[in-house]
């Protein structure tokens, strides 16, 4: 009796921990939180292997993606007349804004324009760094649709 008890006390635990390998059964070995249960009968006979609990699918509320600006990727540092490069993560086919502020102000640069993400909700942008760009530790803000992400880059 006290045999059965102790696998179904292995069984029903088995969806929190597994109940130890092959191996560490046969020896009588078990995991801490089941010692006080199954250690009272220690038997030479191995119990039963049970299967792995099922893990359900992903379904599509668990898969989607946060809405938000995550950065993605800032190259820095970058030098003087170096290429600036900034991607974020967004919801899918939303209009995104980039601000690159420096010390004399937002820039203006070509290439810091308003783009909408595509399918995936991926967009980015690259920008030349002028010749005569403060060197220094600068904020990049982007927003997309209602959500906003800040990042900052070096320019040495």
């Amino acid at each position: 009796m006290e045999k059965r008890f102790s696998v179904a006390i292995c069984v029903a635990l088995s969806a929190l921990a597994a109940c130890g390998t092959p191996a560490t059964r046969e020896a009588g070995i078990v995991p801490a939180a089941q010692a006080a249960v199954t250690s009272a009968a220690p038997s030479a006979t191995p119990a039963p292997q049970t299967a792995a609990p099922t893990v359900a699918p992903a379904t599509a509320a668990s898969t989607a993606k946060p809405v938000g600006v995550v950065f993605t990727w800032v190259r820095s540092p970058v030098s003087r007349n170096g290429t600036g490069l900034v991607a974020v993560s967004t919801a899918p086919n939303v209009s995104c804004t980039i601000l690159v502020t420096y010390k004399s102000g937002p820039s203006s640069a070509q290439g810091l324009t308003p783009k909408t993400s595509d399918g995936a909700g991926a967009v980015s942008w690259t920008w030349n760094i002028g010749s005569n760009t403060t060197l220094g530790t600068w904020p990049i803000d982007v927003t997309c649709g209602g959500a906003r992400g800040h990042a900052t880059f070096v320019v040495q």
